[in-house]
């Protein structure tokens, strides 16, 4: 996550799983959900003259500058380590993940490994992983 001034009093800690990626949010987009997380309709806050906060954040950075997971990790062994190290180093309860594997994308099938290991941790854990889902290129769309 990028440090920003409507965080300051927020982010309880950032982590990068692998370590060596750091956490710094490379594309922007970890920072845009989390401040869709806490705030939701930023734009009405302000409008409003409030900016209420509706939780803390606590944010782990798993893909590489060019938005890809490791190569060198299997994705849930690097999401397990996520998940566990949030939890346990700042009582994280709530994740989201706002992400997918481009090479493993669900084609209907039975689950893979990946949500096996988030539905173990969710059970292990007690916690709630919220996955986004549909994430995909926006088919054209052209106006009458």
């Amino acid at each position: 996550m990028n440090a920003h001034p409507f965080f300051d009093d927020i982010l309880v800690g950032s982590i990068g799983v692998p370590a060596r990626l750091g956490s710094a949010d490379d594309f922007g987009h970890g920072t845009r959900v989390g401040g869709v997380a806490v705030f939701g309709d930023l734009r009405a806050q302000l409008a409003a003259g409030t900016l209420d906060r509706g939780a803390r954040l606590c944010s782990a950075k798993v893909v590489n500058e060019h938005g890809a997971f490791d190569d060198r990790r299997l994705v849930p062994s690097q999401m397990r380590e996520a998940i566990t190290t949030l939890n346990v180093d700042y009582g994280c309860r709530i994740f989201v993940i706002a992400l997918g594997d481009t090479k493993r994308p669900y084609d209907g099938g039975k689950v893979g490994t990946w949500a096996a290991t988030l539905d173990e941790l969710a059970r292990e854990l007690d916690v709630v992983i919220v996955v986004s889902s549909g994430n995909r290129s926006p088919p054209r769309w052209y106006p009458p």
